[in-house]
């Protein structure tokens, strides 16, 4: 025989794929059986903020984390920015609307209800007489 490449043909390991049984790259996954191709992981969070962690892993699940200064995925599952990680502690940025505009309106009403009481005592009396 002449040399050459030696193929094996026993299935490849999990996390593994192709004829020469190459670990799947991160963010794809095999599952051994046979001398296919790796797969596309595709469960981490579709933001910019999380990134896939280990290459040659046996299935779909692939681990993620978020990058570093966004709160880590044990407590921030999807990944948010710090910002809208906050927000979801108000409910999300309507939520947040909402807790921030109901004490700038009762601070105005009660504004408006000392302006009014005010008014009402340094008005005249109307029909009175008064004497100097």
């Amino acid at each position: 025989g002449r040399p050459g490449l030696a193929v094996s043909l026993a299935p490849c390991p999990e996390g593994h794929a192709g004829p020469f049984c190459a670990s799947c790259p991160v963010g794809q996954w095999g599952s051994g059986h046979g001398h296919g191709h790796c797969h596309h992981c595709d469960n981490k969070p579709q933001t910019p903020n999380a990134v896939y962690a280990k290459m040659a892993w046996p299935n779909s699940s692939c681990p993620f984390h978020c990058v570093p200064g966004v709160p880590e995925v044990k407590m921030n599952p999807n990944c948010l920015s710090n910002f809208d990680f906050a927000m979801g502690f108000f409910g999300g940025q309507l939520g947040f609307k909402i807790t921030l505009a109901l004490p700038i309106t009762i601070f105005f009403i009660i504004r408006l209800v000392h302006s009014l009481r005010r008014k009402r005592r340094t008005r005249p009396s109307c029909g009175r007489w008064q004497f100097p």
